[in-house]
């Protein structure tokens, strides 16, 4: 099977979008900016490998 990073993209935002049906709805006043740098740092470094290889 010959995943593109456009379909791993893809597939990336499906499980983000469905994943955030489930769970409480955070207000953007929760969340502080630290926060939110934090996270995007971790998703990168997790996710950039993944897209790379593919």
């Amino acid at each position: 099977m010959n995943l593109t990073k456009r379909d791993f993209t893809k597939g990336l935002v499906l499980a983000a979008g469905f994943a955030g049906f489930g769970l409480a709805t955070v207000q953007a006043v929760d969340v502080i900016e630290a926060e939110a740098r934090a996270t995007a740092k971790e998703a990168y470094i997790y996710g950039f490998p993944m897209v790379e290889y593919a």
